[in-house]
């Protein structure tokens, strides 16, 4: 993103959108609670359908 600052300077202003910045936040913690490390590796806790469905109830 080096050579696209004017990118990054749209997502910036998009971020402190407080909304916009809720929702990442909410995605975050949607992620980690989601996934878990194995000895094999990371890996998904629950299908992804189900992960969407819990995403949607916090939003």
């Amino acid at each position: 993103m080096l050579h696209l600052p004017e990118v990054m300077e749209k997502v910036a202003e998009e971020y402190s959108n407080p909304s916009v910045r809720e929702f990442a936040r909410l995605a975050s913690i949607q992620e980690v609670q989601c996934y878990e490390v194995s000895s094999a590796g990371i890996r998904t806790k629950i299908p992804r359908i189900e992960e969407t469905m819990e995403f949607a109830k916090k939003c």
